[in-house]
């Protein structure tokens, strides 16, 4: 693959180099008292209550860089981990991302996660930001991240939170897929899964989830579902 200097590849150029092109494209988060820097972020915990999560996409049996854009990686990545923060009833306050990129991978690739990173955090969880994480080298590329939030004095909530009478709402389409769309994330397919992110961190927002949690197909489908009181006739 021939060097362009205007887009190097990652083993082209130095650490540093990289981590200022994807800190360029980071946002403050609301939350951070200490950022991107040091040896560690420090994040606020109003609450005194830290919730976490963390989930990991592997080239291969998550996804195919063939097929995924690197915004969109960015974006399902942080939307995966949100999503699981908001089933919590938590506002998330941070995400730490742990990059392992093959040598030959674009700047310009990389640059765009960061890119979708922040959208993905700006639309579903406004004051979240990507506050640290790790970069290295990997014959296969990973995207590990870890999602704080905060309960804000809340009790936590919990799938076990459901009762008889309650309305079970589904973001997201159950049914089966096509054969083939397993591994397939064109742009359609992540313009689906931003409208059901979005959908159940709004519904969170407006307090509607009693219990919750994520429904997930770990090769491409994702959704979200809550349950909530039925309202009176």
């Amino acid at each position: 693959m021939a060097s362009d200097p205007d887009d190097p590849r990652i083993g082209d150029i130095s650490e540093g180099a990289v981590l200022r092109a994807i800190l360029a494209r980071t946002a403050e988060a609301s939350h951070t008292l200490l950022g991107p820097g040091d040896d560690a972020a420090v994040v606020a915990a109003p609450s005194a209550s830290v919730v976490a999560t963390t989930d990991t996409l592997v080239e291969g049996p998550d996804f195919r860089r063939a097929w995924s854009s690197g915004y969109d990686l960015g974006w399902k990545s942080a939307a995966v981990n949100l999503a699981d923060i908001a089933a919590m009833g938590a506002t998330p306050t941070a995400l730490l991302v742990a990059l392992a990129v093959p040598r030959d991978v674009r700047l310009s690739f990389v640059a765009a996660m960061a890119d979708g990173f922040r959208e993905a955090c700006d639309a579903l969880a406004p004051g979240c930001a990507v506050v640290g994480g790790d970069l290295t080298v990997s014959e296969l590329m990973m995207i590990a991240v870890t999602a704080l939030g905060d309960l804000g004095g809340h009790a936590a909530v919990t799938r076990s939170g459901a009762s008889p009478g309650d309305v079970v709402a589904l973001a997201g389409n159950s049914a089966p897929r096509p054969p083939g769309s397993r591994r397939c994330s064109g742009s359609s397919a992540m313009a689906a899964f931003r409208a059901r992110s979005i959908c159940g961190c709004w519904m969170r927002r407006r307090g509607w989830a009693w219990s919750g949690s994520c429904v997930r197909d770990r090769r491409s489908c994702w959704g979200r579902w809550r349950r909530m009181p039925v309202p009176p006739h």
